[in-house]
């Protein structure tokens, strides 16, 4: 039984190497709770499995794997990701109280300061899950504000985001994260040729909407008598001033 396991487990290796997802699941649940393996070692194969089920749309078993493994006291790094992809495959009925104060625990924590994005993912899952759309998409736009470095994590929250927006038809924000969550991504992602082909249409598509807006404005600025006219005007370049200001803060900010 011992060398059954055993080469349960290479066989689930050896189909992963190939991308043979699906068939990889049931030799390594059969290889698993093998003997002679180290806690370490169990720990990362439970961590495999549940990424397996996510993968290949499983997702319940994904949820309780992923839960499996943060019961089971793994190094903080695996912890933590288990936890963030934890958010993408719970259901809607979800124990989301607890994972949400543990996340705010998690945000508070100085040693995640370099991964404050993914946290905020992980807070804008949950609130997707309930059907909150605006607030996810808060909790994104957070994200990105807090994120210090470009990374393919960063580059999955901007396509979350991009695909939100794009849903709710509002293409000027999509084309923004679209076009920054192409280069961060990789071209081996399975959404690579979607976010790229997405991203030069909207860039396009924007760009004649907003000529279209210019032009209608011009005209009706034309019909305005001089009094509002300048009041318009005075408005435009107080708006300047102020947003001027806010970026000389935030760069003030990143300075120190």
């Amino acid at each position: 039984a011992a060398r059954r396991m055993d080469y349960q487990a290479r066989l689930a290796s050896h189909l992963i190497e190939q991308e043979r997802y699906e068939e990889s699941i049931a030799p390594l649940e059969e290889a698993i709770n093998r003997k002679g393996v180290s806690k370490l070692q169990r720990i990362r194969e439970n961590y495999l499995l549940a990424q397996l089920y996510k993968t290949t749309g499983r997702t319940d078993d994904a949820y309780r794997m992923f839960g499996k493994v943060i019961r089971m006291s793994p190094p903080y790094e695996i912890e933590f990701h288990a936890r963030i992809q934890q958010t993408e495959t719970m259901a809607q009925d979800g124990s989301v109280r607890k994972i949400m104060k543990k996340l705010k625990r998690m945000e508070r924590d100085p040693k995640n300061k370099e991964s404050l994005d993914q946290i905020y993912y992980a807070m804008g899952n949950i609130h997707l899950t309930r059907g909150d759309t605006v607030t996810a998409l808060q909790l994104y736009n957070t994200g990105i504000e807090k994120s210090e470095k470009p990374s393919p994590e960063k580059g999955i929250l901007l396509l979350t985001m991009a695909n939100l927006y794009w849903a709710l038809k509002d293409y000027a924000h999509a084309s923004e994260c679209y076009s920054k969550a192409v280069g961060l991504i990789g071209t081996t992602h399975k959404e690579y040729e979607t976010v790229k082909l997405r991203s030069e249409v909207l860039e396009d598509l924007v760009r004649c909407t907003e000529a279209i807006r210019l032009q209608d404005s011009l005209q009706w600025l034309s019909t305005l008598p001089e009094d509002k006219l300048y009041a318009v005007i005075d408005k435009v370049i107080e708006e300047y001033k102020e947003q001027e200001r806010l970026e000389e803060e935030k760069l003030k900010k990143e300075a120190k």
